[in-house]
C-alpha cells in the first residue's frame, strides 16, 4: 500500500475508533498497524493520537446550546415538521457521541383473537418492562469505573459533557481543561497529577495519557504509566518519582525531578532525576533554573551534546538613551547571534550584521517585559508586543547578557526544560 493510501486508511480507522464505530476486523487492522515495526508503527501512532485529539476538540466545542439552536433552525426550515428535524439532530448527536439515537417506530400489529387477550396482556406488560429497562440502559449506560478523583480545581474542567467539581470521579473518557483552568487528580495507588489548561487527557488505572497541555505528575507506591503522543509505548515513572511535562503541537518536552522515567524500549535511555529531554530531538540535558547575572555565560549544551529547550524572562530597564542591553547566543564554530535592546527598539545581529529591527511602542525609557524562547532550531523574542525570530546559525552553546551604559535585566529567570511548578497552587 502506498504511503499516502496507508496514512489515509490509518486516519479513517483512528476516526472510527474515536467515534466507537469500528467493527472487530477494523479494530484488528488498527491494532496491527500500531504494532508495525520501525517507523511505520510510530507514524500510525502519531496519526492515531492526532485524530483522537481532533475528535476530543470537536466534542468539547460542539455544545448542547449549539445543538438546540440547530434543532430550532431545522424545525423552522422544515415548516414545523418536528419529526424530520429531530431525526436529523438525533443522528448528528449520535455521530458526535453526545447522545444516543432514538428508537425507530414499531408498526402496530393487528388485533389478537379474543381467547388470547389475557395472555397477550401479560406478555405485553412483561415486554414493556423489558423494553423500558433496555431503553434506560441505552440512554443512560452504566458509567465507566472510576479510576481517579478530582482533589483540586481552579476555573473549570469537564469530562464529556459533565462539569467536574472537587470530589468528582474520573473514568476513562476524555477530559478537557480550558485555558486558564487547572485540575488536580489523585489515584488510589497514591499517584497524583496536576494539569494546567488548555489541555486534553485521558486517565486510566495508574495511567495518564496527555494529548496536549502541561502536567506535573507524582507516582505513588508503585510505578505510574504515561502515554505521550510522540512515543509509541507508555513510559513508566518509578515509584515515588516526580516529573513535569509539556505537550505542544504533538511534541513532548519533559523533565524528571525525582526517580526515573523508563521508556521500556531497547536503545532508549531512561531519564534520571535532574534531567530534561525533548522527545525525538536529541539526548537528555540538565534541567536547571537560575537567576543570571550580567556577564554570566549560561550553558545550553556541552560541545557535541543535546541542546536544551530554554526560556529567559525578566524586566528590561534603561537609565539613559545611550544605554543598551545585549543578549548573546554563542554557537558552535564561533558563530554568534545577538539580541540588542535599546530604548525604543530591538534588533537581531548575526555575526556582526544586523538582520532584523523592530520599533517599540511607548516612551523609549519605559521598562519592558522580555521573554525569549530558544532551542537548537529557533530563537524567539517577545518584547512589548513586538516579536523577533531567527534560526541559530549553529548549535547554541551558551547564553550571556551584557550591560552597556547601566542597562539591566531585573528579576531575570533562565530555565531549561518545562516549568518546574504549576502556575496555580495545586490544592
Amino acid at each position: 500500500m502506498a504511503l499516502e493510501e496507508r496514512a489515509g486508511r490509518i486516519t479513517d480507522l483512528a476516526t472510527g475508533f474515536a467515534l466507537g464505530e469500528l467493527d472487530e476486523s477494523e479494530l484488528r487492522e488498527l491494532y496491527d498497524a500500531l504494532r508495525a515495526p520501525d517507523a511505520a508503527g510510530a507514524e500510525a501512532a502519531r496519526l492515531t493520537w492526532q485524530m483522537l485529539g481532533a475528535t476530543i476538540d470537536i466534542k468539547a466545542q460542539v455544545s448542547h446550546a449549539f445543538q438546540d439552536e440547530l434543532l430550532m433552525k431545522l424545525h423552522a426550515e422544515a415548516g414545523g415538521d418536528q419529526a424530520s428535524a429531530r431525526a436529523f439532530t438525533d443522528r448528528l448527536r449520535a455521530r458526535l457521541g453526545q447522545a444516543r439515537p432514538g428508537l425507530a417506530p414499531v408498526p402496530t400489529p393487528p388485533p389478537p383473537p379474543a381467547g388470547r387477550r389475557a395472555a397477550l396482556v401479560i406478555a405485553a406488560m412483561a415486554g414493556v418492562l423489558i423494553a423500558a429497562a433496555a431503553v434506560a440502559w441505552w440512554a443512560w449506560p452504566p458509567a465507566d469505573p472510576v479510576v481517579a478523583r478530582v482533589v483540586g480545581l481552579h476555573g473549570s474542567a469537564s469530562q464529556r459533557d459533565r462539569a467536574l467539581t472537587p470530589g468528582s470521579g474520573i473514568d476513562r473518557r476524555p477530559l478537557t481543561v480550558p485555558d486558564g483552568g487547572q485540575i488536580s487528580l489523585a489515584w488510589s495507588g497514591g499517584g497524583r497529577a496536576t494539569i494546567a489548561g488548555p489541555a486534553r487527557l485521558v486517565a486510566g488505572p495508574g495511567t495518564l495519557a496527555v494529548l496536549a497541555g502541561r502536567a506535573w505528575v507524582e507516582a505513588g507506591t508503585s510505578p505510574f504509566a504515561l502515554a505521550l503522543p510522540d512515543h509509541e509505548q507508555p513510559a513508566a515513572l518509578s515509584a515515588g518519582g516526580r516529573l513535569a511535562l509539556e505537550v505542544r503541537d504533538g511534541r513532548t518536552l519533559l523533565a524528571v525531578g525525582g526517580g526515573s522515567l523508563d521508556f521500556g524500549q531497547r536503545g532508549v535511555t531512561a531519564i534520571t532525576a535532574g534531567n530534561a529531554v525533548a522527545l525525538g530531538r536529541g539526548a537528555a540535558y540538565a534541567w536547571r533554573r537560575q537567576v543570571p547575572a550580567a556577564g554570566d555565560a549560561m550553558p545550553l549544551a556541552a560541545v557535541g551534546g543535546a541542546v536544551a529547550d530554554w526560556r529567559l524572562g525578566g524586566g528590561v530597564h534603561w537609565p539613559a538613551l545611550e544605554s543598551r542591553l545585549r543578549l548573546r547566543l554563542d554557537c558552535a564554530g564561533g558563530r554568534q547571534l545577538d539580541l540588542v535592546l535599546e530604548p525604543g527598539s530591538a534588533a537581531l545581529v548575526l555575526d556582526g550584521t544586523e538582520t532584523q529591527r523592530v520599533t517599540l511602542a511607548g516612551a523609549p525609557l519605559a521598562p519592558r517585559i522580555l521573554a525569549v524562547d530558544g532551542s537548537d532550531s529557533v530563537f524567539h523574542v517577545a518584547l512589548a508586543g513586538a516579536q523577533l525570530m531567527a534560526r541559530p546559525p549553529a548549535a547554541p552553546l551558551t547564553l550571556t547578557w551584557i550591560s552597556e551604559g547601566g542597562a539591566r535585566l531585573a528579576d531575570a529567570v533562565m530555565q531549561t526544560g518545562p516549568d518546574a511548578e504549576p502556575p496555580l497552587p495545586a490544592r
